[in-house]
């Protein structure tokens, strides 16, 4: 899964309410330019669940959701409905999002939660 940014991509420290970037993975070779990507998907965290929302009904996509927290939910979300419910521990650790659709293409989104002080 090549990224043109991961850095770009991570969210660090989210908290409550705060968004989750998502973004489209690009699979281009290096130095191949490429259109723009449709990005259906925002994301943000509320309490211990991660809201997953579809501004647009684009089809059935899978959904995963990893951690170094011991976290991991696979899902189908049905973007007609809107929006999907993701558990979390909540704990601190690295997070990870990936939406897969259909034809294959992928959206990626990192955050961290860190330890409270």
């Amino acid at each position: 899964m090549a990224l043109t940014s991961a850095t770009n991509l991570l969210s660090k420290g989210v908290k409550d309410g705060e968004t989750i970037v998502i973004s489209p993975v690009d699979t281009n070779a290096p130095g191949i330019p490429r259109g723009p990507i449709f990005n259906p998907f925002t994301a943000y965290r509320l309490n211990n669940t991660v809201v997953l929302e579809s501004d647009t009904s684009y089809g059935m996509v899978n959904v995963v959701l990893v951690s170094t927290a011991g976290d991991y939910y696979t899902t189908v979300f049905d973007t007609e409905d809107s929006s999907v419910l993701i558990p979390i521990s909540g704990d601190s650790g690295d997070y990870s999002l990936l939406i897969t659709d259909l034809s294959g293409a992928q959206f990626v989104g990192y955050f961290i939660i860190l330890r409270e002080q």
